[in-house]
């Protein structure tokens, strides 16, 4: 275990972060080794040089020593630059640029030169993801040049390309940005937004005992702060309206309830769209029904935010509804209905996980089989084993991950063909899901 993991785990011990999830960081080594290679190959050149540039070469008292000995004197200075570089300067650059975010169950450790930041996921506003665009291309190839010296197939592949990084907004205002070097900030982005809204939907034992211990307190600030947010929700501004239901959201408390089931039905979408997302985090059964309502709304933001809602809620209610939503126009909107199903961790959500594999957009596929490995059925195996031939690499290196934690021996001979895949992430993922199968054994 390096400093900076026994750093992490002694910060999530002191703040009480819970069990360890997953690392996500950076890895200088391949380019360590191949710099620090070139360094030493160009340092052996100057070497080289260096005794045949003046063969004679012996130190004298001259006053025109050095105009007669520049050109070796030249090289010499040039090798020990070289491999000063190599062996002292290159080391101390790419450790400096190790950097990593460890994700806990209750929040995160974000490690990098500048210094630790500790972020727990009840201090989290929003999670900013990164772009990412796909681009097909098509190439020419020939399968038989020897038999068939004419004849061509068309070959179209998918290439992503991933623009921007990880950001976070917390609750006070700050912004967190993750450093670019970090590997896959995509998966990154989506862990921190699968873990936020699982926290929300059910806050750790400590979590729960520090708001049963301040209940008193906290009904009685309640009540002396409903009742301006009550006259806020009749004004004729909805910009006054969404910061009443946003503050109603964070009051939370039983009072909040039916202010917040009536903002649901609040003419001006951006009202119904804050009073869904207030729904993540409290609720007392009541607000199902009209979330479930909420997904057929016009706006796909509110559709958005009562498929995050229903998603936490654990009721089982909610499964055919949210099956119902991975046919939503909009993606987003399929991407929350295919975490809300896996969440719940029922059998009766993977048929519909299962479909959600076959969707246009590959954010869909990636989210779909992320979750399927949290129910771990026998049945999601056939499906995710032909999407492993999926042609976005975001998704096959997610359906080997999968594939890996359900833990069915029949995954191992397609496992093995992907460590020839492409994508290095792809053949990383299969080599660990591999792993882990071998283990079960």
């Amino acid at each position: 275990m390096d400093d900076n993991t026994q750093n992490s785990a002694q910060l999530a011990e002191k703040y009480k972060l819970g069990e360890p999830i997953k690392v996500y960081g950076t890895n200088p080594t391949p380019s360590f080794i191949v710099c620090f290679a070139l360094l030493l190959l160009l340092g052996g050149i100057f070497a080289w040089l260096v005794p045949n540039t003046s063969p004679s070469f012996h130190f004298s008292s001259n006053p025109d020593f050095v105009y007669s000995n520049l050109e070796f004197l030249l090289l010499t200075g040039i090798a020990l630059a070289w491999l000063l570089i190599a062996l002292v300067v290159l080391p101390v650059v790419f450790l400096s640029r190790h950097v990593t975010v460890s994700l806990y169950t209750g929040g995160l450790v974000y490690q990098q030169r500048r210094g630790v930041q500790v972020v727990g996921w009840e201090q989290i506003a929003e999670v900013e993801h990164p772009r990412r665009e796909e681009k097909r291309v098509t190439h020419l190839t020939q399968p038989s040049p020897e038999f068939l010296p004419g004849y061509f197939e068309e070959k179209r592949e998918y290439v992503t390309k991933e623009t921007g990084s990880c950001a976070l907004r917390l609750k006070d205002g700050e912004r967190i940005e993750f450093d670019s070097l970090i590997d896959d900030h995509f998966g990154l982005s989506w862990a921190i937004e699968r873990q936020r809204t699982q926290f929300r939907g059910t806050p750790p034992r400590a979590h729960r005992k520090q708001k049963k211990a301040t209940k008193a307190n906290d009904a009685i600030r309640e009540a002396q702060s409903i009742e301006p947010l009550l006259v806020a929700l009749q004004d004729v501004e909805s910009g006054v309206r969404v910061q009443a239901v946003q503050d109603l959201g964070t009051l939370g408390g039983a009072q909040a309830i039916d202010p917040l089931l009536t903002a649901l039905h609040d003419p001006a979408s951006a009202v119904r769209e804050a009073a869904a997302y207030a729904f993540i985090g409290i609720g007392d059964g009541r607000e199902i029904e009209p979330l479930l309502a909420a997904l057929q709304d016009p706006d796909s933001l509110v559709r958005y935010n009562a498929a995050i809602a229903l998603g936490v809620k654990k009721d089982r209610r909610v499964i055919e509804p949210l099956a119902a939503a991975l046919r939503d126009p909009e993606s987003s909107v399929r991407v929350q209905a295919a975490g809300g199903l896996g969440y719940l961790g029922d059998k009766r959500a993977v048929e519909p996980l299962l479909a959600a594999l076959q969707d246009s957009e590959w954010d869909v596929r990636e989210i779909a089989a992320m979750y399927l490995s949290d129910i771990k059925d026998a049945r999601a195996v056939e499906p995710l084993l032909a999407a492993l031939q999926d042609p976005v690499s975001t998704v096959r290196r997610q359906v080997a991950e999968t594939l890996g934690s359900i833990g069915e021996q029949q995954a191992v001979e397609s496992l093995v063909v992907a460590l020839g895949d492409p994508d290095s992430t792809v053949r990383k993922a299969a080599r660990e899901a591999l792993s882990r199968l071998q283990s079960t054994r």
